[in-house]
């Protein structure tokens, strides 16, 4: 009986509807908002380190630092001129396999254009080369003041210890004093040593190279236009004329073949734009010898005109004093005209005079 009555006494009172969802409601809503603190906290506490190293990055970041980051910029870019290097040549030589002189030039321009990337990539490096040794002087003054700046710290920190320990007026903190006050006017010395090296030496090299960069763009952009010209050339006269184009068996001329037959490297690009200013430069005198010879032939002309109309006036002046009592004869027309204007008789009529 008495246990009985123990196990009725324990048993509570029977659960209601309300009570249940109460109990599921904490039950699903107490785990999220665990979670949703525990990830607020873990952000906050990601920013606050990414925070902390990026100021303790942007405190260690030294020239040195920069030195090496240059040096690794200039190699990836040497390895870059090497490839383009290699894809001109390989242009080069597919385009000696093409039958088409046409399809054959527009490759050849555009290894041009390739080969003209190259060497602007190579007056870059030699400019990113300057700024590196720039950066270098300029590292080793602040070496030095890093250096001062530590010592500088520790002397400050000794003298207060040797401060409270002696008093200010005792031997070792006047001695440790005066090596605090040798290391601020040497650290004073660097600091404008260091201070000048990067505003006259690096400058200079950061303007040199900066105008680099605008001759280096503006070689890149004259070529480009030039090339998308003749490129806007051809696409237009592959409208006017298809047939042109699409032939395939088409054959090269002589003179192309003479002009381009051992074309396969990126020095010969050079001897062959020179091959065309001589050619450009002949077909120039060529044109400025044939005007002049069309001003002197003018020239004379416009003598002889002269010298005729004065004949005439002669003749006529003589005629009008003469008496009418004789016939005058009268000069023949046709050797007047041909004792002013000469005329050169060709070989095919001469067997007729």
């Amino acid at each position: 009986m008495c246990s009985q009555s123990t196990n009725l006494s324990n048993l509570g009172r029977p659960g209601t509807a309300i009570q249940r969802v109460l109990d599921k409601v904490v039950s699903n809503v107490l785990p999220i908002l665990s979670s949703t603190t525990t990830t607020t906290t873990s952000t906050l506490n990601d920013q606050k380190d990414s925070s902390s190293s990026n100021q303790k990055a942007r405190a260690s970041m030294t020239s040195h630092k920069l030195y090496k980051k240059i040096g690794r910029l200039i190699r990836q870019k040497n390895k870059a001129k090497n490839i383009e290097q290699d894809l001109t040549n390989d242009l080069l030589a597919w385009s000696n396999n093409i039958p088409n002189f046409d399809n054959q030039q527009l490759i050849r321009e555009f290894s041009q254009l390739i080969l003209l990337q190259s060497r602007t990539t190579a007056e870059i490096i030699e400019n990113l080369e300057k700024t590196k040794l720039s950066l270098s002087f300029v590292h080793e003054r602040e070496k030095k003041r890093n250096e001062l700046i530590n010592t500088k710290f520790k002397l400050e920190k000794q003298l207060k210890e040797v401060q409270a320990k002696f008093g200010p007026k005792a031997a070792s903190s006047i001695l440790i004093s005066e090596r605090l006050e040798e290391t601020e006017s040497a650290l004073q010395t660097v600091q404008s040593q260091y201070d000048a090296c990067i505003a006259t030496d690096l400058r200079d090299t950061i303007a040199v190279f900066t105008y680099s960069l605008q001759s280096v763009s503006q070689k890149l952009s004259e070529a480009a236009h030039h090339f998308g010209n003749s490129l806007s050339q051809d696409s237009a006269e592959m409208k006017m004329s298809p047939n042109k184009y699409s032939r395939s068996n088409h054959k090269l001329s002589t003179e192309a073949q003479d002009r381009y037959g051992g074309f396969s490297t990126p020095e010969s690009l050079e001897n062959v734009s020179q091959q065309n200013e001589g050619q450009s430069s002949q077909q120039q005198q060529q044109q400025q010898s044939q005007s002049q010879q069309q001003r002197n032939i003018t020239q004379q002309s416009i003598q002889n005109q002269r010298q005729f109309s004065k004949q005439n006036m002669s003749n006529r002046q003589s005629l009008e004093s003469e008496p009418h009592t004789q016939p005058h004869q009268y000069p023949n027309h046709e050797n007047v005209v041909e004792s002013c204007f000469t005329r050169e008789v060709s070989e095919s009529d001469k067997h007729w005079q």
